[in-house]
């Protein structure tokens, strides 16, 4: 590809496995690399997108398949406005949320991961839930008062916050969270990729709300989620 020095440039790999290296250097304009999206995650368990959305029904792209497709529960909206095509909106102190239990929840298993890109964090005058279980446990919540990640464990100890850990997640903007469970009963936090701390408490339980807990508690987590993702499996660094 040969690129002119000056002016926009445009180079459109959407329709092709291309593979560029080596150094660029543009004097003056605008290069614009079109990538294709990636594909569904590899053997995730559920992944919705939110870019396919039928009116309340957000089909699951997961290895589970339509079986656990979920629905927009309580006014929850979408926005083409996600972190990668669609997403989807939750109101602050709303019980909007994405409904699983209607599928019969998802089943998580000894070792599991949830993932998933949120915009703006609510507001700390409420706990804020990630997942929630029918069998009440939170797989990820923020405490109130702050913004301490950690697992609710519903009977054994109730909530336990991950540390080390100061208000580690930031209110606004785009940020990437995974919560990894391991066979040892703990649970592992990433921000944005890196590891910021762990819970002495995981969960074998099963997802069966995203984005807030039950109605009526206003444990609405963030103005908005996309790619949000369930592993029957503790997914490697890599990945």
């Amino acid at each position: 590809v040969t690129l002119a020095s000056h002016g926009n440039n445009t180079f459109d790999v959407a329709g092709a496995a291309s593979s560029i290296s080596g150094t660029l250097k543009v004097a003056a304009g605008t290069l614009t690399l079109d990538v294709p999206p990636a594909g569904p995650p590899t053997n995730a368990a559920a992944y919705y997108s939110f870019d396919s959305v039928v009116g309340t029904t957000v089909p699951n792209l997961g290895t589970l398949g339509s079986a656990k497709d979920a629905t927009l529960l309580n006014g929850a909206g979408t926005t083409a406005g996600g972190k990668l095509g669609g997403g989807m909106t939750i109101a602050d102190g709303s019980s909007q949320r994405l409904d699983v239990a209607a599928a019969g929840s998802i089943d998580i298993g000894a070792e599991w991961t949830v993932a998933t890109w949120f915009q703006d964090l609510h507001d700390t005058n409420n706990w804020r839930t990630l997942v929630r279980g029918n069998q009440n446990d939170h797989q990820l919540m923020v405490e109130n008062g702050s913004n301490r990640l950690g697992i609710y464990a519903n009977g054994r100890g109730e909530f336990r916050p991950a540390s080390p850990q100061t208000n580690l997640l930031p209110y606004n903007g785009w940020h990437h969270l995974t919560a990894i469970g391991r066979a040892n009963d703990t649970t592992d936090f990433y921000v944005d990729g890196i590891y910021v701390a762990s819970s002495d408490r995981g969960s074998t339980t099963n997802i069966s709300w995203i984005g807030n807990g039950d109605t009526g508690w206003g444990q609405s987590f963030a103005n908005v989620l996309d790619e949000f993702v369930v592993y029957n499996r503790a997914i490697g660094l890599g990945e």
